[in-house]
């Protein structure tokens, strides 16, 4: 069991772990999560390190060796060895759009975004709705998956798993893939991010048809691009900006904590809704 002594000298820096699956294809997705996290530490006196980490044993010994006092870890994939050593630190820590019953955390409510989606498309009259998944062991695609089966449970339509992909949140993975597939069996998809409902377009467009008239499409999270690319996204829209605040927030609220040798460690959460941002690509009046 990783042991590291609480009684440390405070040195006013945070560590923020970027994990190994998070690349420069989430880029938009990024960058609006660590402006947040940005300017609350600047905000807050403190100074922030960023480390790339694969998920591996080394990171026990960056734990180990960290001068930080706190670290932030996004999206972590389900039962990594990563939260599992970040659980048993004595340091503060917080996780962003990942979730554990022993660290404090901010999320979005992902389960009632993915249902309030794949609704939206069932009014719309879709009933062979294709789901297209992030990375398979991501938090975030599973519960946007629960979402989805709840919708079809809710409107008593048959799941087929036959219409249930994963393309790891990457744009030319969700154009090969859509290319690939027969577009008759859907009349819609939703895909678990903007980048993978744009590369899904593009491949609807290759085979010579037209979003909406033929298939719909619909996104995730709200990058820039997806307003001003054609047809402009449907979308859930992310509060990423203020889940990096609030977690700087809690994370320094943990470390003062410690500071003034308050006793106990309470775990807080929070959970933010998405707001669903309707636009042509879903084929909706607007």
């Amino acid at each position: 069991m990783l042991k590291i002594a609480s009684e440390r000298k405070k040195t006013k820096l945070l560590t923020l772990f970027l994990l190994y699956a998070q690349n420069s294809t989430n880029a938009d997705y990024f960058h609006k999560l660590t402006n947040g996290i940005f300017s609350t530490v600047v905000q807050k006196g403190y100074n922030l390190l960023i480390r790339q980490q694969t998920a591996d044993e080394k990171f026990r010994d960056i734990l180990l060796s960290s001068d930080s006092d706190g670290f932030i870890i996004i999206a972590p994939t389900l039962n990594s060895f990563v939260i599992k050593e970040l659980e048993i630190t004595k340091r503060p820590v917080v996780v962003i759009n990942g979730r554990s019953p022993y660290l404090n955390w901010v999320d979005l409510d992902n389960i009632s975004a993915g249902l309030q989606l794949t609704e939206h498309l069932i009014k719309l009259g879709h009933k062979e709705i294709a789901f297209i998944g992030g990375i398979k062991s991501n938090l975030n695609t599973h519960d946007r998956f629960k979402g989805y089966q709840l919708a079809l449970v809710k409107h008593r339509m048959v799941f087929d798993p036959n219409l249930v992909f994963y393309a790891d949140y990457e744009k030319i993975k969700a154009y090969e893939l859509v290319k690939n597939i027969d577009s008759n069996k859907m009349t819609a998809i939703f895909a678990c991010n903007d980048l993978m409902a744009i590369g899904a377009i593009n491949a609807i467009r290759e085979k010579g048809l037209k979003v909406p008239e033929n298939i719909a499409v619909v996104g995730f999270d709200d990058i820039e691009i997806g307003e001003s690319f054609y047809p402009p996204l449907t979308t859930i829209r992310q509060p990423l900006s203020n889940m990096g605040k609030i977690a700087v927030e809690l994370l320094i609220e943990q470390i003062e904590k410690i500071k003034g040798k308050s006793k106990g460690k309470k775990v807080k959460n929070v959970e933010l809704k998405g707001e669903l941002i309707i636009r042509k690509s879903c084929g909706a009046k607007q």
